[in-house]
């Protein structure tokens, strides 16, 4: 909301909603009649004009809020993000440093029947890093996101997660929960699947953030339905 568009500073506040005037900074290049590649998909801006540079700077470690451009290309991710913070550590020099990343967050309109989705192969991607590389940790922002917005407005959410791993691993407050609840391993019994996870802390509990319309997921403080799939990957509630 145009009352909501504003830039605080000590001098007083600064509405930036209404009309702006722009200038041209940089141009795509375009490869073919459909598509152009921005200057933020380059290599030589993104690494070298952007982290070789700070090579130099002893880092303690880092946060990475990664962007959904990859999610078409979700499998690859899993070999990719752990190769780039593998990669950064044996730049920097500095051992396994730190690094902490944000899970993608809520976006599109919810679908009645379970299905595919891309953006959720790559979630499992980021996931599966925690596995393949120590000092890592990774805030799950599923629950803050927002639907027709691609990037959440709540940002303190995000920070706060973040911080929990930052606080746990590298400050050494081991009596903090670093995260929610992380799938461990389930095992089939009867009729039911039991399942095990680690970071529970005093225990699973099922709620809503407040203000938040209650989902067909979640009803009266019980968990309602869960998607499976067998050996043919069909999904069902």
């Amino acid at each position: 909301d145009s009352e909501q568009m504003k830039l605080k500073t000590q001098a007083g506040s600064v509405e930036l909603a209404g009309v702006w005037k722009y200038r041209v900074s940089a141009e795509s290049f375009r490869v073919s009649d459909q598509a152009a590649i921005s200057p933020n998909s380059r290599p030589t801006l993104l690494y070298n004009g952007m982290v070789h540079p700070l090579l130099n700077v002893s880092v303690l470690g880092a946060i990475w809020y990664q962007g959904e451009s990859n999610s078409a290309r979700a499998w690859e991710y899993r070999k990719l993000f752990p190769l780039m913070i593998q990669h950064w550590r044996d730049e920097w020099g500095q051992g396994d440093f730190p690094f902490y990343w944000v899970q993608l967050a809520d976006f599109r309109d919810e679908i009645a029947d379970p299905a595919d989705s891309d953006w959720a192969e790559l979630r499992e991607a980021q996931t599966m890093t925690l596995s393949k590389l120590p000092n890592t940790g990774e805030a799950v922002i599923i629950d803050v996101g927002e639907g027709r917005d691609i990037h959440p407005r709540n940002k303190q959410d995000v920070g706060w997660r973040l911080a929990q791993w930052a606080l746990n691993q590298t400050y050494g407050k081991t009596d903090l929960v670093p995260c929610g609840p992380l799938y461990k391993s389930c095992q089939v019994e009867g009729n039911a699947i039991r399942i095990a996870f680690d970071h529970v802390g005093s225990g699973l509990m099922v709620g809503k953030k407040e203000g938040l319309a209650p989902t067909e997921e979640v009803k009266d403080g019980k968990l309602q339905r869960f998607a499976i799939a067998g050996a043919d990957k069909k999904l069902h509630w």
